[in-house]
């Protein structure tokens, strides 16, 4: 009976959009030919130019983290902090919300290529930190011996590389295929920087039924977008994992183009923002009712994010009573949301249409746009890695409820607060979805993209600075709650 209830639960809170959707519009209209090879073609295109790109950078971006460890390798211990430093930096436009990425790019790129290059460009300098890190990881555990016996032998740079392509194929491909699955899925990239000429399948979803009110159609591309996920899904997946071996020690893997690249990246994010950040705090008062719009949000914007990380938190604990089932494991691995353009109309007929039910439509969306990310972001591999203990637990006749408290709940809260914060931060900044559902500006994240519609880029990036601080207190809060009942619920043990 207990496995029963949380089949229909998870089932039903997982997929009633779909059903919602065909319960209301159940006859496809298919979209002209031409369209769909034209919109087919721009996915495609963007797509592999952004994976090829974030493999590229991230190989050039590699090579300068190997620099920075053997120049850190002759420091002290306490200088090698440094190189996490730099693995964050890489990584934090992967992490943040699109719309940091936006806006810096914006900003500091003039002026900025729109169509198809600006896609690529920008989702290629989103992923191509967190791709140098998944790189290295390959590298010290398929190419160190490699490197070494070639250096040995006095190979050259391009013969060792042309040989280590041919061993690496596999972790290439893993990592197009990651960057790949991506971009496909991209909305707010291609809705901002797109200028009409670098019109996607969400894109186009989104056009057909904001401008079109075709839903017929936009059906048909969705279920059309979301077979091309499936396909995807089987796919094996990289994992971003972080390790230093003595790779640095053999100079193939290491380059000064490299560590100037990686420079140049990290100066680009984090100068470039904080330079237009401080020039938009001494314009801020040049908008009349601009401080106050944004004083009168925070409360607001906090309140939504949260309760959106409190309903993953929930659910993500509730999933740990699952792990016996095996059904609802595969399905909560592969899980894809819907079209996250196409899920915001949904949501118009969840509840009555009054203004007063767009939060609740707001929260249960990015819910089920974030959930199968987080589940698939660790916290899979964490229930599988508690089975064996589940099982001795068993043998030694603890119950359901003791094995919970005080065996899941101490291993898994830890974990669970640090997702529900980074939920936390991406709900805080999301605009796409919002300007989907909400009539009005009623979020933080919906003011700065209006500034950034009407090129206010600094006076967007200060209130981008407020949201980052919003953020990281999110984040923290839910890693203090994390642990504090991980430590009650072992009180008594």
């Amino acid at each position: 009976m207990r496995r029963l209830g949380l089949r229909v639960f998870f089932l039903t809170v997982l997929f009633f959009p779909y059903l919602l959707l065909f319960s209301h519009f159940n006859q496809f209209s298919l979209p002209e030919s031409s369209e769909i090879f034209w919109v087919l073609k721009n996915t495609f295109w963007q797509a592999l130019g952004s994976a090829l790109g974030s493999l590229i950078l991230g190989w050039l971006l590699c090579q300068g983290v190997y620099q920075s460890v053997a120049l850190l390798s002759g420091f002290p211990k306490w200088a090698h902090k440094g190189l996490e430093l730099i693995r964050w930096g890489l990584a934090l436009p992967f992490f943040l919300p699109t719309l940091f990425s936006l806006l810096v790019l914006l900003s500091v790129i003039e002026p900025f290529p729109l169509g198809m290059t600006g896609i690529i460009v920008t989702q290629t300098l989103i992923n191509a930190g967190v791709i140098a890190w998944i790189l290295k990881n390959h590298f010290d555990e398929k190419l160190l011996g490699l490197g070494e016996m070639a250096a040995v032998h006095g190979s050259s740079f391009y013969r060792f590389w042309r040989q280590a392509l041919i061993v690496m194929k596999a972790e290439i491909f893993l990592v197009l295929v990651f960057v790949f699955s991506l971009s496909i899925t991209s909305f707010s990239i291609p809705l901002t920087v797109g200028g009409g000429f670098g019109t996607t399948l969400e894109v186009l979803i989104y056009e057909k039924i904001r401008i079109s009110g075709d839903w017929e159609q936009a059906t048909f591309l969705s279920l059309l977008q979301l077979g091309l996920l499936a396909l995807v899904s089987f796919l094996p997946k990289s994992q971003m994992r972080w390790q230093i071996g003595r790779a640095q020690a053999v100079s193939y893997f290491r380059s000064w183009i490299g560590f100037g690249a990686m420079i140049g990246f990290l100066a680009l994010w984090i100068l470039g923002f904080a330079w237009h950040a401080w020039v938009g705090f001494d314009k801020i008062s040049s908008i009349p009712g601009l401080w106050s719009e944004t004083l009168s949000l925070l409360l607001p914007s906090f309140l939504l994010a949260f309760s959106v990380s409190g309903v993953l938190f929930v659910l993500l604990g509730l999933s740990t009573l699952t792990m016996d089932d095996s059904f609802l494991q595969k399905i909560f691995v592969s899980f894809l949301a819907p079209s996250a353009a196409i899920l915001g109309f949904v949501m118009v007929f969840l509840f009555p249409l009054g203004p007063e039910w767009t939060r609740e439509k707001w929260v249960l969306g990015q819910t089920l746009m974030l959930f199968g990310v987080l589940y698939r972001w660790g916290w899979a591999q964490k229930i599988q890695s508690l089975q064996p203990q589940i099982e001795t637990a068993q043998v030694l006749g603890a119950n359901r409820m003791q094995q919970f408290r005080w065996l899941i709940v101490p291993q898994m809260a830890p974990l669970a607060g640090q997702l529900a914060g980074v939920a936390f931060f991406w709900a805080l900044g999301d605009f796409a979805f919002s300007k989907i559902l909400m009539t009005q500006t009623q979020t933080l994240g919906l003011l700065i993209e209006a500034l950034m519609n009407n090129y206010r880029l600094d006076h967007a990036m200060f209130l981008m600075l407020i949201l980052l601080a919003m953020g990281f207190a999110g984040f923290l809060i839910w890693k203090g709650l994390a642990y504090v009942l991980g430590r009650k619920s072992i009180e008594g043990l």
